[in-house]
């Protein structure tokens, strides 16, 4: 079994009687809540921490891996590729840092420096998950399953003609492209077993997408969800996805656990949820940290195929963190000013009620995109899960 040394659960699954959802591009909040309508009434604060804000004191970032420990898991994959055990592996590292950061704080200052389509904070038991994710496991709405695979990373350039200078070495390079495609490949697959016959298409291919930090080529596959399946069996069928673990995915996965030598936690498993509509959407835990116990942890990692160079691929992993990192920089204090309303409720009477709160942010951290808080509901089911051992 190997190391452990983040010791989180495997697995949380919360029932939340009240969960907030932040629409960054309209200013507003929805309230879904189980709770009694009366409860919505009140006002709503911010933890008293939160409020004074905390110094960030300067610390070193380490990484589980030295440069030649690095280099020699890359070619032990290379090894198994040519042996034919494999197609593609993704091999990862995990950097850390001490911080006196609140993670809430980094949350806040990720959103700002690194908008993305998945924006999460999750405060647990003993330990917090903040995250800008910008790829899907998988997706269920109104029937349709998909899935949008990204593979191929270039940094971002520091000016137009550098960026574009990358932009073209993206798209050039015959490595990135064939691991973009078997992973689309697997990604068709994975959609495929739970869609009816006939239904999956691409509907995106190996376009360029810029995000703060990095670029990658993303595609898209989309599928008509069998009447017989639930949003379960599409998580089933595409977790883990296939960027984080390669192809074919099992094989992939127990050479993972012999050259990394420890537990990824978190890392390549999803944050999302499932709906009484029965949709979902689950976003795949890249550019994440796991806070725990003062320290920061972040992980990354790359495709490793038959021409990967071990250099190359040390490289590639810490601009796809940098992102997390200049969130806990910027984490430096102070809190959202919003105003809030909400009609009083006609009823008193215990039920079900969907609240819509105006949301006026004055801060300058808002950009167009969506975020879901899920913040330590304390009335909430939880049921922590851990492999046995």
């Amino acid at each position: 079994m190997p190391a452990d040394p983040q010791n989180v659960p495997e697995s949380v699954f919360m029932f939340g009687e009240t969960i907030l959802i932040f629409d960054h591009l309209r200013h507003d909040i929805k309230v879904v809540s189980h709770e009694m309508v009366r409860l919505l009434s009140q006002p709503l604060a911010l933890p008293e921490e939160l409020q004074q804000g905390a110094a960030v004191p300067p610390s070193p970032i380490e990484s589980n891996f030295t440069p030649d420990q690095y280099a020699d898991a890359i070619e032990k994959c290379v090894e198994y590729v040519y042996a034919g055990d494999i197609i593609q592996v993704v091999n990862s590292q995990r950097f850390s840092r001490r911080t006196g950061a609140h993670p809430f704080q980094i949350y806040r200052a990720l959103r700002s420096v690194n908008p993305s389509p998945y924006m999460y904070y999750l405060d647990l038991d003993g330990f917090q998950i903040v995250g800008a994710a910008i790829e899907s496991v998988v997706k269920v709405e109104d029937g349709i399953a998909s899935t949008h695979p990204i593979a191929g990373t270039r940094p971002r350039g520091a000016t137009p003609g550098e960026d574009e200078a990358n932009e073209a070495e993206l798209k050039g390079s015959e490595k990135q492209r064939a691991e973009h495609v078997m992973l689309l490949d697997l990604g068709r697959n994975d959609i495929g077993r739970v869609s009816y016959p006939g239904t999956v298409e691409v509907t995106k291919m190996m376009e360029v997408e810029r995000f703060s930090h990095v670029m990658h080529l993303v595609s898209h596959v989309e599928g008509r969800l069998r009447k017989e399946l639930t949003p379960y069996d599409a998580l089933r069928s595409c977790f883990p996805a296939g960027t984080v673990s390669g192809a074919p995915k099992i094989r992939a996965m127990e050479i993972i656990a012999e050259v990394e030598g420890e537990k990824r936690g978190p890392y390549g498993g999803a944050v999302g949820y499932f709906s009484y509509s029965g949709n979902m959407d689950t976003a795949l835990v890249l550019r994440t940290g796991i806070y725990k116990d003062g320290t920061m942890y972040v992980q990354a990692g790359g495709g490793i195929v038959a021409d990967s160079v071990a250099e190359d691929e040390y490289q590639e992993t810490p601009p796809q963190v940098r992102c997390v990192d200049a969130g806990h920089r910027h984490g430096r204090g102070g809190v959202l000013i919003a105003s809030w309303t909400t009609a009083t409720p006609t009823s008193q009477e215990e039920s079900h009620a969907e609240v819509v709160l105006s949301h006026r942010v004055r801060s300058p951290e808002h950009r167009g995109v969506s975020s879901v808080l899920l913040g330590n509901p304390r009335n909430a089911h939880r049921r922590p899960h851990r492999a046995p051992g």
